[in-house]
């Protein structure tokens, strides 16, 4: 993955604090990364934690953004060639607002990574709605 990361544009949908996604795509050459999440608060700690692992990302951008999922996503400046959630699936009614912001930072070669737990009834509502829309695999 760490080759096809190389000199790549990611977005992080729903950082939280700690980024791992974003973080580690930069590490591994990403060229610019997006970190994302709402909330002043958390928008801070992500500020921080990009402080705290410049030497990690090297020369790659990274960046802290709100962003609510759903809302208008031009503040992040897509699209992306990659776009990171991780830890996602826990609310049903956020899963319409998050594939409507991974369509507005998509263009044709755009990949989605995802992570999540196996033990949340919000995959099938996920799945559903991104099947409309992507290539899920």
């Amino acid at each position: 993955l760490g080759s096809e990361l190389k000199g790549s544009t990611c977005v992080e949908l729903g950082s939280g604090s700690q980024a791992l996604p974003g973080l580690a795509a930069a590490s591994l050459g990403a060229s610019r990364v997006v970190l994302s999440d709402s909330g002043d608060d958390i928008i801070k700690l992500l500020q921080q934690n990009v402080k705290k692992n410049k030497k990690a990302t090297g020369k790659c951008v990274v960046e802290a953004a709100d962003h609510y999922w759903g809302s208008d996503v031009s503040e992040l400046g897509g699209p992306f060639d990659w776009i990171l959630v991780a830890e996602f699936c826990y609310i049903n009614d956020a899963m319409g607002p998050l594939v409507e912001s991974m369509k507005g930072l998509c263009h044709e070669g755009t990949r989605c990574l995802m992570s999540y737990g196996r033990n949340n009834r919000s995959e099938e509502v996920f799945m559903a709605l991104a099947k409309q829309s992507f290539e899920v695999r």
